[in-house]
């Protein structure tokens, strides 16, 4: 298994499915794309591969839930202020006739 760094990231182009175009306008660092010469994981600044091992996600769920409710108890207040003060409005024009 081969990594590959580039000096232009943003040059690649998406095909689709994980797949990229463009890899000689990003200019690949260490010589040709994916040759042995310096490609190999682990070195040059490339990472390393674990093959069976699982990604842990990035996200945090119990913060994500806590500002989903707080968003949503936002909101219900919001409403609630707003249902008020529509009924004061029509109580002050019911007030003048």
């Amino acid at each position: 298994m081969l990594l590959q760094n580039y000096n232009d990231p943003s040059a690649l182009t998406r095909t689709g499915n994980n797949l990229f175009n463009g890899f000689d306008a990003a200019g690949p660092i260490g010589g040709n794309a994916l040759t042995t010469t310096g490609n190999l994981p682990g070195t040059n600044g490339l990472g390393s591969i674990q093959a069976g091992s699982l990604e842990l996600s990035n996200v945090d769920l119990t913060s994500q839930f806590a500002d989903m409710i707080t968003t949503q108890r936002s909101f219900q207040a919001s409403s609630r202020v707003i249902t008020v003060s529509d009924q004061v409005l029509e109580e002050i024009v019911n007030l003048k006739h």
